[in-house]
């Protein structure tokens, strides 16, 4: 693994983007140092049905969280038709960005406390992990405990692939496996180990529908996992902050003061989990 730095310009302003790269899984993990004291870190990962990754997914989101303190990366993983089936790489890629993350706040004495935010297949993405941190055929015993999030943000995310047969989604992800079709359903695999998890979800959303996230809360609950959902009556797919930077007229995409509101209750959100967090290490 190597880490590379390099300058990219935003109007007159010079601004640093660093990168953590693993060539072994083709991998890059993106960030900009966030001044100040931090809260924590939060891996965002773009959707894009595995296909590509969406730019208003990625580091609209990445800085939001660092305005609100946190140290933030983008995961660069895997995202191409060409490359199908995927399989397990892209959860591998994600892995290996949070054992990453971990050693690094570990070392230099950083709040060990790491989220992970994903929209559409982003957080398939990241509720993959989330489920199958401690799957012992793919993970070290070892390195388990390292690459589970504290928490998950899940932005409209794919919970559950039968809605989805005959898709891209399911042909880039699985193939023609039966095995990696199920171990990709994500809400079979719930249990109460799952992190803690903040869903929100339009009901008018025609590509990932709403009940995706009913669904995955409703097992969370069962599983006596920590979980907030807010679902909003209006907005299309791929709202991601809903602010008006991020207009998207032709796809319908506007900004929505109501909708807007899912980030900053995330936020609350990810200072209550710190804070049972702490408590749960303290009693343990």
């Amino acid at each position: 693994m190597s880490e590379s730095l390099h300058s990219f310009w935003h109007g007159q302003d010079p601004f640093a983007i660093h990168e953590y790269v693993n060539n072994e899984l083709n991998s890059r993990l993106l960030y900009r140092l966030t001044p100040g004291r931090r809260k924590g870190a939060v891996i965002v990962c773009a959707g894009g049905a595995y296909i590509w990754k969406s730019p208003r997914e990625d580091w609209p989101v990445a800085d939001a969280y660092a305005r609100a303190g946190y140290q933030t990366y983008v995961l660069d993983y895997t995202a191409d038709m060409q490359d199908a089936p995927l399989g397990t790489l892209p959860l591998r890629q994600l892995a290996w960005a949070m054992r990453t993350v971990r050693e690094n706040n570990i070392q230099e004495g950083r709040p060990d406390f790491i989220a992970v935010a994903g929209f559409s297949a982003g957080g398939h993405l990241c509720a993959s992990l989330g489920v199958h941190w401690n799957d012992p055929d793919l993970f070290k015993t070892e390195e388990q405990r390292r690459i589970r999030p504290d928490a998950m943000i899940l932005g409209y995310a794919v919970t559950d692939l039968h809605a989805f047969d005959g898709k891209d989604l399911v042909k880039c992800l699985c193939g023609d496996s039966s095995e990696l079709y199920e171990y990709f359903s994500v809400r079979k695999y719930v249990t109460k180990d799952t992190p803690p998890a903040f869903l929100w979800h339009t009901v008018q959303d025609e590509e990932v529908p709403v009940q995706s996230s009913l669904d995955f809360a409703q097992t969370l609950i069962e599983h006596h996992v920590p979980t907030e959902l807010h679902i909003f009556p209006k907005g299309p797919h791929g709202m991601s902050l809903a602010t008006a930077d991020l207009d998207d007229p032709d796809k319908g995409r506007l900004s929505d003061s109501h909708v807007a509101l899912w980030f900053e209750l995330s936020v609350q959100w990810l200072e209550e989990i710190k804070m049972q967090s702490r408590c749960n290490k303290v009693s343990f």
